[in-house]
């Protein structure tokens, strides 16, 4: 139900930049005192009207920026002038133009901090914040919100104290730390009730609310939630209370409560509906449309669904006409009708179709004038050849000489070219290399020592020489190092080392001796579940630690899984190549429309290329889990595209079915894990603290 978990994003986002709305009779009062007003009174004036427009008429929003902003300028009134900068990055904000709500905030917050006006500054730092964590720099986003928590509490504001922590609870909630997030939403509501200011409460509860959704402690999520739509509907504040009532009417529908889904997703739809607000009718009439659907009410899910994908065609809602095209095909299939089932299912199938086209597309065109290129240069370089072959021939005796002294260079420069070859080859830094271990995409291992000290032996993970001229692979090499720089736990590979020689870049690890889960597993199919259970807990310890750190592995599979014997634990995990890896702090490295890591553990968010977050690790170990269970992967075709289709249409057999006696909890953990919803996943951590504390 991923259309109903977007629907709280831009609720959550929209509550830090948008201002409960006003009524229009005080924008009119507003707008007639701006006539009998002159001075700071009219720039003050015109910047409360700016900031009331700036999400129902942005245009409105910036043309009464700009008027305070050259009256300030005139009258030499700093406050105004940053006022007006902010309220414009708002109207901008509202349209989408982010380079100039970035720029406008930028300089307002210079302004406030010239005139060291506190307030302002926590505001226009709050607005920062907000547009980091719209794109998704989480990071900084958390960096700007502190700040601004840091400011408030400095002058004691109350109201801006209890935002900024509403705000730092939203960061953590989207880095997937839900306890931290939790701790924050509950100080923000501790002070909203000390301030009486409801709004902020039932912002603040809903998102408490949210919390425990996702923690699926569904009575505390309810309590909450009602809450806030009590008090939404004591403020007759309709959009608020429909999105509330949405999720509730979710939660309803986890429960299989479908009577009571429906109850509550019809009385969103009733307000959606009053108020205009499309968006909302699309999510509550799909809503209703799955909760018909599972009562097996055919003739109203059809009434509901069809709504909901006239609206959202209507407002281009790409994610919800392709939830209603799945859907309207498993309805038509239930009843029967497998041609029109069929014909939905297409639909389905094209709109992602239709992405993936258009970067194919791209890719290659990009590669046809990629080829023309050399191809033209390979022509100019031949007619080149011939041309010098024609004046040696004319000039035979002339520049015979200098050919055989071109040629004894030549030769001469080939020796140091090899000789420089073999001590590469053999040399390092100050590393001797003994023997290659393995081999991959973008590097080649050795096994080495130092030349100081032949008792010390290492791994050498060294680029490949055909990407020393590669910006894009020597980046991803660089980022690789110091990715795993950052990771110091037990089960994960240590860096010794990490450096640049003769053009060649190379990374020292710690050197494993033992062999891969992938090595085991072809030894023996399937594993014993204490075994299982053994090398599960230490992988999640070591992933949670990697997704603490804002660190996407986006490469787990048994090759990249180390097994060694250790005096305390013969099944001693480390996991390994870190070369697909990102974080939010470093660009992404990948060429646009290029999928990466092994198909059979991709997640389905992998495989459509949409946005990557922890879960999609969390898919590619429930489907080694899946794998050491079962003696056989979850999805298995000829084709890759066959694999790459069923990661994202298809659920695989339960696993309790392939293992006899295998425990119903560890069941339900797998099928979580690979939830074709990667909100629905559990997080590294809660894995680690549920497989730490499971008793066979």
């Amino acid at each position: 139900m991923k259309k109903i978990l977007i629907s709280v994003v831009i609720f959550i986002v929209s509550a830090i930049l948008i201002a409960e709305k006003m009524p229009e009779r005080k924008i009119t009062d507003l707008e007639q005192k701006l006539q009998s007003v002159s001075g700071i009174e009219k720039i003050d004036t015109l910047n409360k009207l700016a900031y009331i427009y700036h999400s129902r008429s942005p245009e409105k929003c910036i043309e009464y920026s700009n008027q305070a902003l050259k009256l300030s300028k005139k009258i030499n009134y700093p406050k105004g002038e940053a006022n007006a900068l902010r309220n414009a990055s708002l109207g901008y904000q509202t349209l989408g133009k982010r380079k100039e709500t970035m720029d406008h905030l930028q300089m307002a917050l210079g302004i406030f901090e010239s005139i060291a006006d506190k307030k302002g500054m926590a505001n226009a730092v709050t607005d920062l914040g907000a547009i980091y964590l719209q794109k998704a720099r989480y990071n900084e986003a958390l960096e700007h919100f502190l700040r601004a928590l840091n400011i408030a509490e400095a002058i004691n504001d109350k109201k801006i104290i209890a935002n900024s922590l509403n705000n730092v609870g939203i960061v953590y909630f989207y880095l997937g730390n839900f306890k931290k997030s939790l701790e924050y939403y509950l100080r923000s509501l501790q002070l909203e009730l000390q301030l009486e200011n409801k709004k902020g409460m039932s912002v603040s509860m809903m998102n408490i609310g949210m919390i425990y959704h996702k923690l699926e402690n569904f009575d505390s999520a309810l309590d909450y939630y009602d809450r806030a739509l009590k008090i939404c509907q004591e403020l007759k504040n309709k959009e608020d209370s429909a999105t509330v009532l949405t999720q509730i009417g979710l939660i309803y529908s986890e429960l299989k409560a479908y009577k009571k889904s429906e109850q509550f997703n019809l009385e969103s739809l009733k307000i959606a509906e009053e108020i205009g607000w499309k968006h909302q009718i699309s999510i509550s009439a799909s809503n209703l449309g799955e909760a018909y659907m599972a009562q097996k009410k055919y003739d109203q899910a059809l009434t509901y669904f069809f709504k909901s994908l006239k609206t959202s065609k209507e407002i281009d809602q790409k994610d919800v006409i392709k939830e209603c095209y799945h859907y309207l095909s498993e309805l038509y299939l239930a009843q029967g009708d497998y041609k029109t089932a069929l014909e939905y299912f297409q639909k389905y199938s094209d709109i992602k179709d239709n992405i993936f086209n258009e970067k194919s597309s791209k890719q290659i065109a990009e590669m046809q004038v990629k080829y023309d290129t050399l191809k033209k240069e390979k022509e100019i370089a031949l007619l080149k050849e011939e041309n010098k072959i024609k004046d040696i021939t004319r000039n035979a005796f002339i520049v015979g000489f200098f050919l055989v002294i071109i040629i004894l260079i030549l030769l001469f420069r080939k020796y140091l070219y090899l000789f420089t070859f073999w001590k590469k080859k053999t040399y390092i830094s100050h590393y001797k290399v003994m023997n290659k271990i393995a081999s991959g995409g973008m590097a080649t291992i050795y096994k080495a020592h130092d030349i100081k000290n032949k008792s010390k032996e290492y791994a050498i993970k060294v680029l490949r020489e055909e990407f020393f001229s590669d910006e894009t692979y020597k980046k991803r090499f660089k980022n690789e190092a110091i990715i795993v720089d950052q990771l110091n736990h037990p089960n994960i590979v240590k860096v010794v080392e990490r450096g640049e020689y003769e053009d060649s870049l190379y990374i020292t690890m710690e050197l494993l001796k033992g062999k891969t889960l992938y090595e085991m597993l072809k030894e023996k199919e399937k594993l014993e579940l204490p075994l299982i259970l053994n090398i599960m807990t230490q992988v999640t310890d070591a992933l949670a630690k990697i997704h603490q750190k804002n660190i996407i592995h986006r490469d787990l599979k048994p090759e990249n899984i180390m097994i060694i014997k250790t005096e305390e634990n013969p099944y001693f995990v480390k996991i390994l190549d870190f070369g697909l890896a990102q974080t939010q702090s470093l660009s992404r490295l990948t060429r646009t429309g290029i999928v990466v890591g092994t198909i059979f553990y991709l997640s389905p968010e992998q495989v459509s290329n949409s946005e990557l977050t922890s879960a999609s690790d969390i898919y590619s170990l429930g489907v080694i889990f899946y794998q050491m269970v079962c003696g056989q992967m979850p999805f298995f075709t000829n084709t890759a595209l066959d694999v790459a289709i069923q990661i994202l249409e298809k659920n695989p057999i339960e696993p309790k079915k392939l293992r006899k006696k295998f425990p119903s909890e560890l069941n339900n953990l797998i099928k979580r894990m690979l939830d074709k919803n990667p909100t629905k996943r559990p997080s590294a951590q809660h894995l680690f603290q549920f497989l730490s504390e499971f008793k066979i």
